[in-house]
């Protein structure tokens, strides 16, 4: 819960702070003052070090150039990654990307990681250097060090160059079809999933179409099938007393097709059929397996905040964050500080004694569910404690301050799940994408390798677009779309595959009421990302 109510959260910024000399002794009579050292931590604990800091212009890029330009002249390659991400950001000053990638580039020379995921995010934004797909990819990749499990988020290339440059590694370029209703669970066979169901009886199929260009046809045995903007389609099938085969199949622009094939069996019929059946045949590592890998400790800081002061209350915030914190407790042993109707400094106070205490050996969920806005001028985005006021901005909590946060965190995985908006998400290109149907030695491998990497990532419930409070039996659309992949999870899962399947229920769920809610995950930019992601491992 809470704790204290009031105090200076300011304090709780991060500076840039110069940190005095110490005084050593050289032998038995001489001493002296070493140079002064920079680092990056909270105001309070600079205060407390006995550090410098300037209190009054941290927006300014002058200022923090002045801490961190001199080390990386001389080849500090976090000081030079800090440089590249002060000429990225601005920071008083329009962004100078181009600067920003020569920096990155120094740093990612000497093997630094966060700048390789920068520069390839340059790279595949054309900010700064030339727009070009292929030199993003390649920098991703070194940073991941799993060449195969990194693809671009962006359109194809239309060079022909870069299109030979990609076309080997390309994965996903037939259209991907996902049911979301009947659900599946993935199975070792190559056969068509069984699904049991009652007889004499219509089914509504419901689903999902991923591709890269636009889906031109989309049937249902045959039978044509319309698709909206999210990929998201909806069909019948009429079961009888049979078996009842069941095709999707869609093409898109390009003339590739990509096909789904499922089973209905009534329940009074034998199937005959020899597979696994979906409802119990999984990829599930072994217990065993999963102990070979070091995933670490797990906390958790949970706020739910519906008792405004000043803006219109919210209904569904507080059941949201109890569901939340006990399933991570009950499910995956997460430690949980719960926030209910906290204001500014709590829960700046809140991240901070975490920051304070998290290790290379920790990973750290943050939840926030309530008020949240964004300044669309400088695509900032905020999150809005109980004592927000609408035209006042002073408790507001932006979410660039979060990432600060983040950036300075020892933690190994930070993922922040905002049922609000959060402004400063980068691409979903560097995170790593396992491809479906590998073994259990290959996946066990590539699990061993992302846990190894810092992650800091964000799956928000509806990117930058207003979201709704409610319509999930007592929690939000989204939340309740992500207690129930949380709740009946029973294997290994990443925040892709968390996002990628929450995800397509809560764009279905709030298109049978005409509201378009589509939930994002990617990276944070200037967070301290290198290509990991993190990982939900059930007790």
């Amino acid at each position: 819960m809470a704790g204290a109510a009031t105090g200076d959260p300011n304090s709780f910024m991060v500076v840039d702070c110069l940190l005095p000399g110490q005084l050593r002794k050289l032998g038995a009579t001489k001493t002296y003052l070493t140079a002064r050292r920079a680092v990056r931590t909270s105001a309070l604990d600079c205060e407390i070090r006995g550090g410098e800091y300037v209190a009054y212009d941290r927006a300014n890029y002058a200022t923090s150039l002045k801490v961190w330009l001199p080390l990386a002249e001389k080849g500090d390659t976090l000081a030079q990654v800090y440089v590249g991400e002060i000429f990225e950001k601005g920071m008083g000053l329009p962004p100078d990307y181009a600067t920003a990638a020569h920096w990155y580039r120094k740093a990612a020379d000497q093997g630094s990681n966060r700048a390789q995921i920068s520069l390839g995010f340059l790279y595949e934004r054309g900010l700064g250097v030339n727009h070009d797909p292929v030199s993003a990819l390649n920098w991703y990749r070194k940073a991941a060090g799993m060449p195969e499990v990194i693809t671009l988020e962006s359109q194809p290339p239309t060079s022909p160059v870069q299109v030979q440059s990609l076309q080997a590694t390309d994965r996903g370029t037939i259209p991907q079809i996902e049911l979301i209703e009947p659900p599946l669970k993935a199975t070792r066979s190559i056969e068509a999933p069984i699904i049991k169901t009652r007889s004499n009886q219509s089914r509504t199929i419901v689903g999902r179409v991923i591709a890269s260009t636009a889906i031109t046809r989309l049937s249902l045995n045959n039978q044509p099938l319309t698709v909206d903007a999210q990929g998201l389609f909806r069909g019948e099938i009429q079961i009888a007393d049979s078996s009842q085969p069941v095709e999707i199949i869609a093409v898109d622009k390009k003339a590739r097709t990509g096909s789904l094939r499922i089973i209905f069996v009534p329940e009074s019929v034998e199937a005959n059929v020899a597979v696994e059946s979906a409802e119990t045949a999984s990829l599930a590592i072994t217990a065993s397996a999963i102990h070979q890998i070091d995933f670490g400790n797990y906390h958790a800081l949970i706020i739910g905040n519906e008792d405004y002061l000043h803006l219109q209350k919210l209904d569904t915030p507080v059941n949201d964050a109890n569901a939340i914190a006990k399933v991570l407790h009950d499910h995956y042993g997460f430690r949980n500080t719960l926030l209910l109707n906290a204001n500014r400094y709590q829960i700046l106070s809140a991240i901070n004694k975490l920051r304070e205490d998290m290790t290379d050996k920790d990973n750290l969920l943050i939840y926030y569910a309530g008020h949240g806005t964004l300044d669309r001028v400088n695509m900032r985005g905020y999150w809005q404690p109980v004592d927000a006021e609408e035209s006042n901005t002073a408790n507001w909590i932006s979410t660039f301050d979060i990432t600060d946060l983040l950036n300075v965190m020892s933690a190994k995985g930070v993922l922040v799940i905002a049922d609000s908006c959060y402004s400063g998400a980068m691409t979903l290109s560097s995170v790593p994408n396992l491809a479906a149907g590998l073994s259990e030695e290959k996946r066990l491998q590539a699990f061993k390798q992302i846990s190894s990497k810092r992650s800091r990532t964000v799956l928000t419930s509806g990117g930058l677009a207003p979201v709704l409070d409610g319509g999930g039996d007592g929690h939000s659309l989204f939340s309740k779309a992500l207690l129930d992949m949380l709740e009946n999870n029973h294997d290994i899962v990443e925040g892709l595959k968390l996002y990628q399947n929450t995800g397509k229920k809560v764009s279905f769920e709030a298109s049978k009421i005409r509201f378009s809610q589509v939930p994002q995950y990617a990276a944070i930019r200037n967070a301290g990302h290198e290509a990991g992601d993190f990982f939900f491992v059930p007790r």
